[in-house]
C-alpha cells in the first residue's frame, strides 16, 4: 500500500490507509478496487493535472520532453509542479515559458 501511495504520489490520512489495507488483506475489495479508489480520488486528479499542464507547456512552447537538452535532469519540470501547486497560478506558468529565452530563440524570425 506504501509504495502504491509513493508511486501514485498521493497522502492518505491514517485512517483511509488503514482501511483500505484492513479492506484488501479481507478480501473484501480486489487490489484494482484499491487502485481505483486512489485515482479517483481528488487530491490525486489534482496532482495529476498539475504534472500534465506542465509537461504540456514543454511540448507546446518548447517542443520537447523536460528531461531533453538543454535540461539534463527533471529539475525544471519539479519546480514548476512545486510552482503550480503552490501558487495556483497556471497563467504565471504560461507567461514563463512564452518569456523564456528558449522559446524566444525558437520563434525568432530569420535573420538578415
Amino acid at each position: 500500500m506504501d509504495r502504491l501511495l509513493t508511486n501514485a504520489r498521493t497522502k492518505l490520512d491514517e485512517q483511509e490507509r488503514t482501511n483500505l489495507i484492513s479492506d484488501l488483506s479481507g478480501q473484501r475489495v480486489t487490489r484494482a478496487a484499491v487502485l481505483l479508489n486512489l485515482v479517483e480520488d481528488s487530491r490525486f486528479a489534482e496532482k495529476e493535472n498539475e504534472r500534465s499542464l506542465v509537461l504540456l507547456h514543454y511540448f507546446s512552447y518548447l517542443h520537447r520532453s523536460p528531461g531533453d537538452p538543454p535540461d539534463h535532469d527533471l529539475n525544471g519540470f519539479n519546480f514548476w509542479i512545486q510552482d503550480l501547486a503552490k501558487n495556483h497560478n497556471p497563467a504565471a506558468l504560461s507567461r514563463a515559458f512564452l518569456d523564456s529565452i528558449e522559446y524566444r530563440r525558437r520563434n525568432e524570425g530569420p535573420k538578415d
